[in-house]
């Protein structure tokens, strides 16, 4: 019971870490102002009067806006694709980190395991299944980079906060500001 509070104690302590390094971001904080203020000039927007001419298709007779003026104001954009881009990022970071210490660990557990004699592997079939996960893997990004292109608002920004946020993905909590 010991064991698993003090792991709770440890994950709370990780957790707390991270929500002090993300807060310390004076970037990632700018960017939810602009998402706040992209908001607030969308609810502000005045709506078009709906399309009622009968010549035109049910399509366009449509009860909402046009899709053209529904857009999210550049503010908004820009706040949300920096954020996203800024977290997506950081918690990548993050992740890199733990996959290839656990890569490690299991990789010498392996090695010390053949060692001892105590299994006998057949590397070329290893390498194989290596291989063939790490394509795999490779198409899954290609596919996620895709949807992320398309759904990440403002693409600049989002791509200064991917850089932004892996900076800050591998720092420990001082009193470091981005």
């Amino acid at each position: 019971m010991k064991l698993l509070s003090s792991l709770f104690a440890g994950l709370a302590g990780q957790a707390r870490a991270v929500g002090l390094i993300l807060f310390r971001s004076r970037s990632l904080r700018g960017s939810f102002l602009l998402i706040l203020l992209g908001a607030v000039l969308w609810v502000k927007r005045e709506w078009p009067a709906p399309v009622t001419d009968s010549s035109l298709p049910p399509a366009v007779n449509a009860t909402e806006p046009a899709a053209a003026v529904q857009h999210s104001p550049l503010p908004f954009r820009l706040g949300a694709g920096f954020a996203g881009g800024f977290l997506l990022s950081f918690a990548f970071r993050r992740f890199l980190k733990a996959t290839a210490l656990f890569a490690g660990l299991l990789l010498a557990a392996v090695a010390a395991v053949r060692a001892l004699g105590w299994v006998d592997l057949d590397w070329n079939a290893l390498e194989h299944e290596i291989h063939s996960a790490l394509s795999w893997t490779h198409e899954r990004a290609l596919s996620v980079k895709a949807v992320l292109e398309s759904y990440l608002p403002a693409t600049a920004a989002s791509g200064f906060g991917l850089w932004r946020g892996w900076r800050k993905g591998g720092r420990a909590v001082t009193g470091e500001t981005a």
